[in-house]
């Protein structure tokens, strides 16, 4: 049934999982589901939704499913290298890097843990914050390790599930381009060796009584380097060049302070590169 309704999608749980019916398609993301129409006609909450292809029926209201084979081509295209060597692409994620710093630095929208990741701000997560870096630096960060910090901030993905949402996702992202350099699909599997962030069962278990459902999800999803289209078609720009101003103003502006904070776990998981590739 719909439990959550908002301006342009609506939220489905079915037990633990729960489903999103949009109707932009930047925002699906692998539980998402993509409407023809071009806006949400009004939905009460507790509404039953049934799944009856090639159509969705929310209560007595029938609306039609998109089918684009071109975006489920995006989606499931494998992410190639382009042929160059490591150190130029090296150089390329730590100028994204920079670009990233100074964008959100001047025009983000600060979080505690923003705060406390740009501007060294004493805020509640400001130990945490830097006990991330800090590890990020030895080589090893286990995510288990913050669980009391998960579910802290406002909004349904709090602030330091955003943080650590852009941690995983660059975590994974270089792992692919360490291993596999030419062939490793951005969002298939990695091997652990290769992995700054570790995650594992017992961490998506406590985290599950920690934060919202939809936090919970969006981390689930990032570990194995998916998320909304927006995201991955940025993560995906991050392999092929410089990013562009115009990607990082299209981050910054998700949510309240979501896009920014998921933006610094990104560019805390470069820098950690930068320093281990010492450009």
């Amino acid at each position: 049934m719909i439990t959550g309704v908002f301006k342009s999608s609506l939220a489905v749980t079915f037990g633990d999982v729960l489903i999103n019916i949009h109707i932009r398609p930047e925002a699906i993301h692998p539980l998402g589901i993509l409407l023809s129409e071009g806006e949400l006609p009004e939905i009460p909450h507790k509404t039953p939704v049934y799944f009856e292809f090639p159509e969705l029926r929310l209560g007595n209201m029938r609306l039609k499913l998109c089918f684009d084979p071109a975006l489920v081509a995006e989606v499931s295209n494998d992410s190639v290298l382009p042929n160059e060597d490591k150190e130029s692409h090296t150089t390329i994620l730590h100028d994204s890097s920079n670009r990233i710093e100074k964008m959100i630095k001047s025009l983000g929208r600060y979080s505690e843990v923003g705060d406390a990741y740009l501007f060294d701000r004493e805020t509640r997560f400001s130990n945490s914050v830097a006990g991330v870096i800090r590890l990020l630096r030895l080589g090893s960060l286990n995510l288990h390790d913050f669980i009391p910090d998960f579910g802290g901030g406002e909004g349904l993905t709090p602030a330091f599930d955003d943080f650590c949402t852009g941690l995983l996702l660059t975590d994974v992202l270089i792992a692919s381009t360490d291993h596999a350099y030419a062939t490793e699909s951005l969002t298939g599997s990695t091997p652990s060796a290769s992995r700054l962030v570790q995650t594992n069962d017992g961490f998506f278990t406590a985290l599950h009584t920690r934060t919202t459902l939809p936090a919970y999800w969006q981390l689930r999803f990032a570990s194995s380097g998916t998320s909304s289209l927006l995201i991955e078609r940025f993560m995906k720009k991050l392999l092929y060049s410089r990013i562009a101003a115009s990607d990082i103003l299209r981050l910054i502006s998700i949510g309240h302070t979501s896009g920014t904070d998921i933006l610094c776990g990104i560019h805390a998981r470069l820098n950690a590169f930068s320093r281990i590739n010492a450009v």
